[in-house]
C-alpha cells in the first residue's frame, strides 16, 4: 500500500459479529423475559400481593382460619404474622423465630405454632393473647404442625423420635420404631386419622384412632418424604411430596403412646397495633380463582 492510500479501514471479522449477535439477542431476550413477567398471567387482577411491614420479614408457614382470617409465620422476626381485611398486622410473641415451619387454626379461630428455641407449642389468639405448653428436654426440634378435628394438635417432634398430640393440657407421644426416624410431616383426615412422614426411614406413619401406630414404606429409595396431605373426600388417602411420590402397606410396627402433663404457662396478653406497610422483596399473596368459592395463599419472595 502506497503512503498516499491514506488510513486503511478496519472491518470486524466473522468472529466478532457473530459474538455482537449473540450480545444483542441476549439483551433482546432480557427484555422480553422482564415485559413477561410484568404482563404475564400471574400479573392477573386476581392475584393480590401483600407486601411485608418490614425488609428481613421472611413469611414462612400460612395457615387459614374459617372467618377468612391468614395467619402466617415469619423467620428472622419475633412475630407472628396475621393478615385481616388487606392489613398486615404483627403481634409480638417475645423471642426471635427460627425455622418456624409448624403453623394450623383451629375451629375457634386461634392459631397454634410450633416455637423450638423456646421449645414450646403455643396458641395465640386473634386478639394476640398467648397461651404456651412446655415440651419436656434442654432441645426441641419440630417440624409440621396440624390441628384435628376435634382441636387436637398434632405435631413432628424430632428430638423425642415422634408424632406428638397435645390435647386437654397434654402431649402424647406416638413413638417411631427406628431412632434415626426424623419425623416431619403431619396431617390429620376429617375421621382423626393422622398420617406422617419419617425422612430418614422412607416411611409413612398412619395414627388410628384409637392410637395404634403402623408404619407403611414407600417403594422409592431414597425419596425422603417431606410434607403429607389428605384427601378430604377420601379419608383413607394421603399424599406426601418429596423427592418420591407414592407409598405402599408395609408390615405394621405398634408404638404405645406415653402420655406427658403439659404445664401451662398464664396468658399473656400482649397488644399491637397495625404497621405501616411499606414495598419490600417479600410477601404474602393471594390467588383467587374466579371459579372457586375461596383463595389460594403462600408466600413468595420477589425476584
Amino acid at each position: 500500500m502506497s503512503p498516499d492510500a491514506g488510513p486503511a479501514t478496519l472491518r470486524p471479522d466473522r468472529g466478532s459479529r457473530r459474538r455482537l449477535a449473540w450480545v444483542v439477542a441476549l439483551a433482546l431476550a432480557t427484555v422480553a423475559a422482564a415485559a413477561a413477567w410484568r404482563v404475564g398471567p400471574w400479573r392477573h387482577p386476581g392475584f393480590v400481593e401483600y407486601p411485608m411491614p418490614t425488609s428481613t420479614d421472611i413469611p414462612t408457614a400460612v395457615a387459614v382460619a374459617a372467618d377468612g382470617t391468614v395467619w402466617f409465620t415469619i423467620e428472622f422476626s419475633n412475630s407472628i404474622g396475621v393478615l385481616r381485611n388487606g392489613t398486615i398486622t404483627k403481634l409480638p410473641k417475645g423471642r426471635q423465630n427460627l425455622e418456624p415451619i409448624g403453623l394450623a387454626v383451629d375451629s375457634h379461630g386461634f392459631a397454634w405454632y410450633t416455637d423450638a428455641p423456646a421449645r414450646v407449642i403455643a396458641r395465640i389468639a386473634p386478639d394476640g393473647t398467648i397461651t404456651a405448653f412446655p415440651l419436656r428436654g434442654p432441645v426441641a426440634k419440630l417440624a409440621r404442625l396440624t390441628v384435628g378435628p376435634d382441636d387436637a394438635v398434632w405435631f413432628a417432634e424430632a428430638t423425642s423420635l415422634a408424632v406428638t398430640r397435645l390435647k386437654g393440657g397434654t402431649f402424647t407421644r406416638f413413638e417411631a420404631s427406628s431412632f434415626s426416624a426424623a419425623p416431619f410431616g403431619v396431617a390429620v383426615d376429617r375421621e382423626g386419622t393422622v398420617w406422617a412422614t419419617l425422612q430418614n426411614v422412607n416411611r409413612l406413619v398412619r395414627i388410628s384412632r384409637d392410637g395404634r401406630l403402623s408404619e407403611l414404606d414407600v417403594p422409592t429409595r431414597g425419596s425422603v418424604p417431606s410434607d403429607i396431605t389428605v384427601d378430604p373426600t377420601a379419608p383413607s388417602t394421603a399424599r406426601s411430596w418429596g423427592p418420591g411420590s407414592s407409598a405402599t402397606r408395609g408390615p405394621a410396627r405398634s408404638s404405645r403412646p406415653s402420655p406427658t402433663p403439659a404445664s401451662r404457662s398464664g396468658p399473656r396478653r400482649r397488644e399491637s397495633r397495625p404497621p405501616s406497610i411499606r414495598g419490600t422483596a417479600l410477601r404474602v399473596a393471594r390467588r383467587s380463582d374466579p371459579d372457586a368459592a375461596g383463595g389460594a395463599y403462600g408466600s413468595r419472595g420477589r425476584a
